[in-house]
């Protein structure tokens, strides 16, 4: 038998996911039967990109059920999967060893940190997602930029040192007057004194932030 050609299978991908809720039996068919043998490589690939692309969860799990794809396949996918806050596809990716700890995990953890995905964060998190290196600095300062407390919180809980990144991490909170994160940061040893451009208390008097100086003050910290 021969291979399907790429474009009868883009065809046949295009015609299910223009409508997922009627599963197109060409497709089942194809995966169920014919994937291992008669599919190639980047076909397959492709596949579970732009299952994950449309969170077409049901193909994507009898996909992976009958043949394997790449693991940059895999990794694309998760990034996928986080920029759609689909918690369930990435679920599924992990379960099928997704390195997480890759530049795909990386960017998936990212996007999740600024769309500000508290379940996908944490479950990246629970999964062995490495944020004790030298990625833990940024993803503090990206929620704290964002103004997202609990996964500010979830990081520190994880183990992310407040009193080595807390500059930066305050310093974005206060430009982005997130009142709540510069308690939280506080409460964790940041150095308040310590943000850039003069300290807390000068940045947010310079800029204006009246409620910000009010937040600083009751954390008393003092002019340096």
């Amino acid at each position: 038998m021969r291979k399907w050609k790429e474009e009868q299978w883009d065809h046949c991908i295009n015609r299910t996911l223009s409508n997922k809720d009627n599963y197109d039996h060409d497709i089942f068919y194809t995966l169920d039967c014919l994937a291992p043998k008669l599919i190639a490589q980047n076909i397959k690939d492709s596949c579970i990109q732009q299952f994950s692309e449309n969170s077409a969860i049901e193909f994507a799990k009898l996909l992976l059920k009958v043949t394997s794809v790449s693991n940059d396949a895999l990794g694309e996918a998760l990034i996928n999967a986080s920029i759609n806050n689909d918690l369930e596809f990435l679920k599924l990716l992990l379960e099928h060893h997704c390195d997480i700890n890759s530049t795909y995990g990386e960017e998936a953890f990212s996007e999740a940190i600024e769309q500000g995905d508290l379940k996908i964060v944490s479950t990246l998190l629970q999964q062995g997602i490495d944020v004790l290196g030298k990625y833990g600095g940024e993803e503090l300062k990206a929620a704290s930029e964002e103004g997202h407390h609990e996964i500010v919180q979830i990081l520190v809980d994880y183990g992310v040192d407040v009193s080595k990144y807390g500059s930066a991490a305050l310093t974005a909170a206060i430009l982005g007057n997130h009142r709540k994160v510069v308690t939280l940061l506080f409460e964790n040893n940041a150095d308040l004194n310590s943000a850039c451009d003069g300290g807390a208390l000068v940045i947010a008097s310079r800029l204006g932030k009246r409620k910000m100086v009010k937040t600083l003050l009751d954390c008393n910290i003092h002019m340096i």
